[in-house]
């Protein structure tokens, strides 16, 4: 659909998703200034960047809307119970493989004494550990957070996280070297891919399940 250039309308999962982070990130920074911020404040914020794109009516807004500030505000407690401020916050990244420069940024950085721990933040909902631990293991993403990591400064991370904002779980993974290069391999072959123009459809349940194309793809997976 890309290569067709057929537009879309911004989907409520994205809007949500980008609000929630932008919210965390005012919260973390706020801290690392050594600023108080309360937790009306951070709500406050939230509603200011939560904009009211691809909702279906706006029930379903205002439904979503309370449904992130409950997270936040769960979010916020046990922030300030723990009172523990990343490395970094927000960090940009890019590195070179090959002939591909890969680019991005880790939404946290903690510093233990164990080494590195990298945590993402997810607005999707996870009710129990072994659940939260599956998704961690299994992303591409953080997978290819550790190897940016190693290769910016030298060493795999000690772990990676997955945070999930609704519940308040933390998934854990510590990356081996096999691990990483696997995913060496899968940036190889997208990376071979777009070289060649190859852009056919791999449906999959995962990719299926969140392709903003998936109403109208003939190929999405039944």
């Amino acid at each position: 659909m890309h290569i067709l250039r057929v537009p879309i309308l911004p989907h409520h999962t994205v809007v949500y998703g980008r609000a929630m982070h932008i919210a965390v990130g005012y919260y973390y920074q706020k801290k690392m200034q050594g600023r108080r911020i309360t937790k009306e404040e951070l709500l406050r914020h939230f509603d200011s960047v939560f904009v009211n794109e691809g909702f279906l009516t706006r029930e379903h807004e205002e439904l979503v809307r309370e449904q992130g500030r409950k997270a936040l505000s769960l979010f916020f407690d046990k922030g300030e119970q723990t009172r523990k401020l990343p490395a970094y916050i927000e960090k940009r990244f890019s590195f070179l493989l090959g002939r591909d420069k890969i680019s991005g940024r880790w939404d946290r950085i903690d510093m233990d004494k164990d080494g590195a721990v990298i945590i993402d933040f997810k607005s999707s909902k996870v009710v129990n550990q072994e659940q939260a631990d599956k998704r961690t293991k299994e992303s591409l993403q953080l997978s290819i957070y550790a190897l940016a990591y190693k290769n910016i400064f030298g060493k795999i991370p000690d772990r990676v996280g997955l945070y999930f904002l609704e519940t308040g779980l933390l998934g854990s993974y510590s990356h081996s070297e096999s691990d990483l290069e696997k995913t060496i391999e899968k940036i190889k072959q997208a990376s071979e891919g777009i070289r060649a123009g190859d852009f056919a459809a791999k449906p999959s349940y995962f990719a299926c399940q969140f392709c903003a194309y998936r109403g109208i793809c003939p190929e999405k997976e039944k």
